[in-house]
């Protein structure tokens, strides 16, 4: 009897053995590996970017004055509070009036000239070159006449020489004459031809030519216009404020002339601070309008400011604090600005644009991920890990929220290895909790 008790002793701890390497033999890497194991846990989730932006003012004012105008009168100086209205300059206009006085001139001669053009007419304006045609043909009648008659004497003299009564000299002195008459002859009728041909031409082109010196003293006249437009501008020009603010610029002295470019004064509303920035376009799309803003920058000694989006551009553009990416602009409101926060100082904003109280988490590394895209993670149970398919939702940099699949305390595997994401269940035999 004792030794049957032994006999099945022997044979149930061989076959423990025996069972025992089969596991070790089929699980090599469950069993070397140490695993670590976490708790599905309930968090509040918060879903945000953090982007670099500029502050700038809710309204400026910049206000140039053309150069070479002398200030009268300077009303502000630099930090001054002004309110919508406000006189902030007076200049002296009495050379601005002189120019618009000669513009006005000058427009009124362009009219005259237009208008002159366009009452013209082909028998009206060729009637000058058609009375030189006419006197041109008339005197070449007349040369022609005349080189008749020194035709008649140059033959009368050349019988007189051969019958020796007239000497050689004379008769080369009409020969001369004659010969000069002819070529002036020729030389007027040549002339005749060509102004004859100009004045065909001109009358073939007239209404083209009209057309064209009417259009040209049309677009001359719309630039003395608008160069008037300017002098009248500057004229009014503005030296009043158009917003409630604070002078932070001011490049004016009082009696002397204005030398440089502009702005020359510059105003900033200060009740409200903006910051500007571009939302990079792979998140542009969570950002909505009212979304919460946490929002930090150097030299303020508050922790932290809050703010809200304000506006969202429609058109991508640059970010030109990055200089690289592209994305939507975006202004943030801040509430109740920190007096230390100045326009112009570069703030660090992060944007919240989805939360979530209480929701079932866990570590971003515990999710995997199907050949269909599908997620899942292994629940551990009893020593023995499962593929659980999960549905996720709110996902930050180092949490995801599950929203079906696992409940809060489950145990999950962090980090599955490879190896373990080619079973559905495995026995995991070291592991450590964090």
């Amino acid at each position: 009897m004792k030794f049957k008790s032994y006999i099945k002793f022997v044979l149930a701890v061989v076959l423990i053995l025996f069972i025992t390497s089969v596991v070790y033999i089929i699980e090599p890497a469950m069993r070397l590996e140490k695993t670590s194991v976490s708790y599905a846990a309930k968090r509040d989730l918060v879903q945000s970017i953090v982007v670099n932006g500029t502050v700038e003012a809710k309204a400026r004012e910049d206000i140039t004055v053309a150069g070479g105008q002398l200030i009268k009168k300077l009303y502000i100086e630099k930090s001054s509070i002004v309110n919508k209205g406000d006189t902030l300059f007076e200049i002296d206009d009495n050379s601005l009036e002189m120019n618009i006085k000669s513009k006005e001139i000058e427009l009124k001669k362009a009219e005259l000239e237009l208008q002159t053009a366009r009452t013209s007419n082909l028998e009206k304006d060729n009637a000058q070159n058609m009375l030189a045609l006419e006197e041109s043909e008339l005197n070449i009648m007349k040369l022609r006449a005349n080189i008749e008659e020194i035709k008649e004497n140059l033959d009368v003299s050349r019988s007189m020489y051969e019958k020796g009564y007239l000497s050689k000299k004379d008769l080369e002195v009409e020969e001369y004459n004659y010969k000069k008459a002819s070529a002036e002859l020729k030389l007027m009728e040549k002339e005749f031809e060509l102004d004859k041909e100009k004045n065909e031409e001109f009358a073939l082109n007239y209404d083209k030519n009209k057309r064209n010196d009417e259009e040209s003293l049309s677009n001359n006249i719309e630039l003395i216009k608008l160069q008037l437009r300017e002098l009248y501008n500057k004229a009014k020009e503005t030296n009043t404020a158009s917003i409630d603010g604070k002078v932070i610029n001011l490049e004016l002295k009082e009696g002397e002339k204005v030398n440089s470019n502009g702005p020359h004064i510059s105003i900033y509303d200060l009740s409200e601070l903006y910051i500007d920035m571009v939302v990079n376009q792979r998140y542009a799309s969570y950002i909505k309008l009212g979304d919460i803003a946490e929002i930090t920058m150097p030299g303020v000694e508050k922790n932290k400011l809050y703010g809200s989006v304000y506006s969202i551009d429609e058109i991508a553009s640059p970010d030109t604090y990055s200089g690289r990416e592209t994305g939507l602009k975006v202004k943030v409101q801040i509430n109740n600005p920190d007096p230390v926060a100045k326009v112009g100082y570069k703030a660090s904003v992060k944007l919240i644009f989805n939360s979530k109280e209480n929701a079932v988490t866990v570590d971003y590394r515990a999710i995997v991920k199907d050949r269909d895209d599908n997620e899942f993670i292994y629940i551990l149970k009893d020593g023995i890990a499962n593929k659980t398919y999960v549905e996720t939702g709110i996902k930050t940099d180092f949490d995801v929220e599950i929203t079906k699949g696992v409940i809060s305390r489950d145990q999950y595997i962090v980090n599955p290895s490879e190896r373990m994401r080619e079973k559905n269940s495995f026995r995991l035999w070291r592991y450590e909790i964090k």
